[in-house]
């Protein structure tokens, strides 16, 4: 669960960035479509950067890289008790704040769609066309749709019934109440992301300027409407789910009506995302260097288990069903160096210490010494890929939990 928030935490970071773009580019546009598009792009891509893990693999001649038995090269194995890990301690946390942000954000969304529902449904129902039901209620702040739902109240309906439902009904015919949808639901995994809140309050306003543009087209005079938008803008905004008539800022709107349509040469501005895309790519890609030729990467004598045996279990954790020196013959054989690394000629050994649980899997991974750290994230990353392969350890007939220390090597031919 930790490692999906990491990669909840890097898709915001595309998202506020992919957004800033937009709001200092695009969103002064008339492009109301392409604006749309956008927006609703930028939390799929969003999502989507993270996972594209470009992998550039090259050759290079590295030397074998055994281990000898000495006193740096020893494999240290003990029995645990349970001791407070802080680690893992910030990592149970997050995972509880952000479990609790996503049950709250359902809890929100199921109560606005309950209350929109039972407010729907309770007033006096009719077909306006094919696929659009309105429902006159007796008293609302401001009228508003939901998918294929318009609620007015009945001084709406005698006042200004024209403005309002060629308004609420272009909501309905550009399916802005999926755009809602779409972004509430994203919100109860990224509710922590301002960037997204930001989305949805613009994506808001992109709905009013559409709705807008179809209520002019209809042949409603310009100063008409804006003066129904300004009586209207004392509303309520409880139904924040749906699509009201006054939630975008008026100011804007009218703004907006008269300005001049822009050329659609403007829509290039919107291809500034692409260096956003290229530089998330680079940074999460793993660029590494393939041994031109594989040797033997531990020796008879590589491992060695020195404790106390009143420390150690009576069986000890087993690897893919194999002895702890197994686990640092395929650790060696799995690391690839990175690309500056080389170019650095970093070499030496990382230290790594962990702990096979008495689940069976291997956690409080730490690294106790390291030449650099390109070095200690490429064997974290090898580690994190077999976390899952162990089986516990038993003393006295039941599951412990065991802690080991163990060195990676890595070197370069000369």
């Amino acid at each position: 669960m930790y490692e999906f928030i990491v990669y909840l935490v890097h898709s915001s970071i595309c998202l506020v960035f992919i957004f800033l773009i937009y709001k200092v580019c695009m969103s002064h546009e008339t492009l109301h479509r392409l604006n749309r598009c956008l927006l609703l792009g930028s939390v799929l891509l969003s999502a989507i950067l993270p996972l594209c893990r470009i992998t550039i693999v090259r050759t290079v001649e590295i030397m074998p890289s055994g281990y000898d038995a000495s006193e740096g090269n020893i494999v240290i194995a003990e029995r645990i008790n349970p001791e407070v890990d802080n680690m893992a301690l910030f990592q149970d946390l997050a995972v509880v704040i952000f479990l609790i942000g996503v049950a709250v954000m359902v809890a929100r969304l199921a109560v606005g769609i309950f209350s929109v529902w039972r407010l729907i449904h309770s007033g006096r129902m009719r077909k306006v066309e094919k696929g659009i039901t309105l429902t006159i209620v007796n008293t609302l702040p401001s009228p508003f749709s939901w998918f294929g739902h318009i609620v007015v109240s009945e001084d709406d309906m005698h006042s200004c019934k024209d403005e309002i439902l060629l308004h609420e009904m272009a909501h309905v015919r550009l399916g802005h109440s999926w755009d809602l949808l779409f972004v509430d639901l994203a919100l109860c995994l990224w509710w922590f992301n301002p960037a997204l809140w930001l989305l949805r309050g613009e994506l808001q306003s992109l709905h009013e300027y559409q709705a807008d543009s179809q209520v002019l087209s209809r042949g409603i005079e310009a100063k008409t409407y804006q003066m129904l938008l300004i009586k209207r803008a004392v509303g309520s905004r409880f139904h924040s789910i749906a699509n009201c008539l006054n939630q975008s800022n008026l100011k804007k709107r009218i703004i907006m009506m008269c300005k001049k349509p822009s050329s659609r040469w403007t829509a290039a501005k919107s291809l500034l995302v692409l260096p956003v895309v290229a530089v998330a790519l680079g940074a999460f890609a793993t660029t590494t260097y393939q041994p031109h030729e594989v040797h033997d990467k531990v020796t008879d004598n590589s491992v060695q288990l020195q404790a106390d045996q009143k420390q150690t279990a009576e069986v000890m954790p087993q690897f893919n069903g194999n002895d702890v020196a197994a686990f640092c013959a395929w650790m060696q054989s799995k690391v690839q160096y990175p690309v500056a690394a080389v170019e650095r000629k970093i070499a030496g050994q990382v230290l790594i210490e962990f702990v096979v649980d008495k689940d069976g899997s291997a956690s409080s991974f730490k690294v106790l010494s390291s030449p650099d750290k390109l070095l200690s994230d490429e064997v974290e990353r090898v580690f994190n890929t077999a976390r899952n392969n162990w089986d516990a350890a038993e003393h006295d007939g039941e599951k412990v939990s065991v802690r080991f220390v163990l060195p990676v090597n890595f070197a370069l031919r000369k």
